[in-house]
């Protein structure tokens, strides 16, 4: 039987990465549709605009995400700050944690598979940090990006090798 130790910063068996719940944090600095059209059902009041009824809106996503008024240190990549707990006093911080982040969009135009999407990524990363060591030539990634298209993407490809460190049909299962 093997000794899983509990990370003392997130009280889990798990790395932050994955015990934040947020495996789509990358998503946050490099989103897939950095710009959303929405248009608008019904005049209304945002802030002190009034936008009348069948306005065209583009959401910069990618602006958003960025935001320093909206995140700290908003260039980092930095998984642990989804990390919330359930104790009393920080519902509400989860709450406004989760406004902040929306990956999958939100309200009733919101991605109805977003729950099942968190659980396969989640599983997905799990598997591969469990059974996989990665390697890159170099010592250095390129993080620099390009537009294409409607999204942003690496300028230089991001290649890595994987190497197998353990086999999933050697897992005990209890």
């Amino acid at each position: 039987m093997r000794e899983i130790k509990v990370n003392s910063r997130n009280g889990s068996a798990k790395p932050p990465l994955l015990a934040s719940g947020h495996q789509g944090s990358p998503k946050r600095l490099h989103p897939p549709a950095p710009i959303i059209p929405k248009e608008f059902n019904q005049g209304c009041t945002v802030g002190w605009f009034f936008v009348p009824e069948k306005t065209k809106l583009l959401v910069n996503v990618y602006a958003v995400m960025r935001d320093p008024n909206v995140w700290e240190n908003p260039l980092e990549f930095k998984p642990e700050r989804f990390l919330t707990s359930s104790s009393s006093g920080k519902e509400e911080e989860k709450k406004r944690q989760a406004l902040k982040y929306f990956p999958f969009g939100s309200g009733r135009r919101g991605c109805p598979a977003s729950s099942l999407a968190y659980m396969i990524v989640g599983t997905t990363i799990g598997m591969m940090v469990q059974c996989f060591d990665w390697s890159i030539k170099g010592e250095k990634v390129n993080m620099d990006e390009c537009f294409k298209e409607f999204t942003r993407a690496l300028a230089y490809p991001l290649t890595f090798t994987p190497v197998t460190r353990i086999s999933t049909f050697d897992l005990e299962i209890h």
